[in-house]
């Protein structure tokens, strides 16, 4: 089995290969070509700011008080692929341009209570797009005869606490509350390709 990287700066990492090139069922597979994985973008994706709606009668911060909002993260699942999708086939020598757009998104998620959504760091969602001018190309050589493309999206796991510290006026501390929930974040994805010989 025979693993390629279309140039030096792929991104791919030891597990991604792994991921990659472990589909059992592929018993025709010859070799592997990975183009490129890509991470989702620096800023929160679908991420607002939100007012804080909590209110018990034991909580009652004075007038001008100020808040700071401390979250922590863990990761409870790594990196793992959460889907794998086909986008076009090429036959030896030959090459073929989508006859619609392809874009693949994988979202994200968070379950529980928090006082301020964009302060999670949660990035929920990561798309994948190849228009119609993009040029996919067949093997050119060798035993095979079918280059399919695909992509993998990458997704981990994790549990999150927030805190709320809440401040007088004066600057004293005036109390403390927590939140905490569980997320499913789109790690990235890697669009490779499968050199098949088929009969």
């Amino acid at each position: 089995m025979d693993v390629y990287f279309a140039n030096a700066n792929t991104g791919a990492t030891y597990n991604d290969v792994q991921s990659i090139i472990n589909d059992e069922d592929d018993t025709d597979v010859v070799s592997y070509t990975i183009y490129e994985v890509v991470e989702p973008d620096s800023e929160e994706n679908g991420v607002t700011q939100e007012t804080d709606t909590y209110s018990t009668n034991s909580w009652d911060p004075p007038v001008g008080s100020t808040h700071k909002y401390e979250t922590t993260k863990t990761v409870t699942k790594s990196s793992y692929v959460a889907k794998d999708e086909f986008v076009i086939s090429v036959v030896k020598g030959e090459t073929a341009k989508l006859t619609e757009k392809y874009k693949g998104t994988l979202t994200g998620s968070i379950s529980g209570k928090y006082f301020k959504k964009s302060k999670l760091g949660i990035k929920l969602s990561i798309s994948c797009v190849y228009s119609t001018e993009y040029t996919f190309t067949g093997p050119t050589s060798g035993k095979v005869n079918s280059r399919e493309y695909r992509v993998k999206y990458y997704r981990k796991d994790g549990e999150y606490v927030q805190r709320d510290y809440c401040y007088k006026p004066n600057g004293k501390l005036y109390g403390i509350r927590f939140r905490k929930g569980t997320y499913k974040e789109p790690v990235k994805y890697a669009m490779y390709s499968k050199d098949h010989k088929l009969e």
